[in-house]
């Protein structure tokens, strides 16, 4: 998979490059882990599976930690009527490695520590996040000046992409039962159901 990120001023809409940047990255499409093959070495999930647990946790990658944080169900709610399991990562003083400094435009010699909140509202069977928040901020790692804050990224979708995502997740989930419905039709027309003879 091919993974291009374009890096927008919100202020004035002027592209920001230093900011950009395109990657190949290597997945098992059933579990939508990292895999060995890409040109970033990445560990953990790209994004939920299939078939989401409420009773597992997640390591799901997160750029701007660069690393996979665990991923913990809260509780289950709807988005837009659509029912979704909601899981939350909550990870504090993470110590940054190089690239995401790069990533931001820092110097990587700069000594930092991530904040990272994020929730994820995913239907359960799709594995499609419908909803995300997330809060990261970076913080220089020096407890004589107070561990400064010198970034912040807080991200939410519109609900135009709420709403897109809340049908994506419908269609794709009626094909998953549809495709699972039929696996069990197949296999009682084949005398597995019990059947006459």
């Amino acid at each position: 998979m091919e993974s291009r990120v374009f890096a927008d001023s919100t202020t004035g809409g002027q592209p920001l490059p230093q900011y950009s940047s395109t990657s190949r990255l290597a997945l098992d499409r059933e579990s939508r882990e990292y895999t060995a093959g890409g040109s970033e070495a990445r560990t953990g999930q790209f994004v939920f599976p299939f078939d989401v647990d409420q009773g597992k946790t997640y390591q799901i990658w997160i750029t701007e930690a660069g690393s996979p944080l665990a991923a913990k169900f809260v509780r289950k709610d709807k988005v837009n009527g659509l029912e979704v399991l909601t899981f939350q990562v909550s990870e504090k003083g993470i110590t940054l490695l190089d690239a995401p400094k790069v990533d931001a435009g820092l110097p990587p010699t700069l000594p930092l520590v991530a904040d990272v909140e994020a929730t994820f509202q995913t239907e359960a069977k799709s594995g499609i996040t419908v909803k995300l928040a997330s809060d990261i901020s970076y913080r220089l790692a020096n407890p004589a000046l107070g561990n400064p804050l010198i970034f912040r990224a807080r991200i939410a979708d519109t609900a135009g992409s709420v709403q897109a995502s809340v049908e994506d997740a419908r269609d794709v989930k009626g094909q998953l039962m549809w495709l699972g419905g039929g696996a069990a039709l197949v296999a009682r027309t084949n005398g597995k159901g019990g059947g006459k003879g």
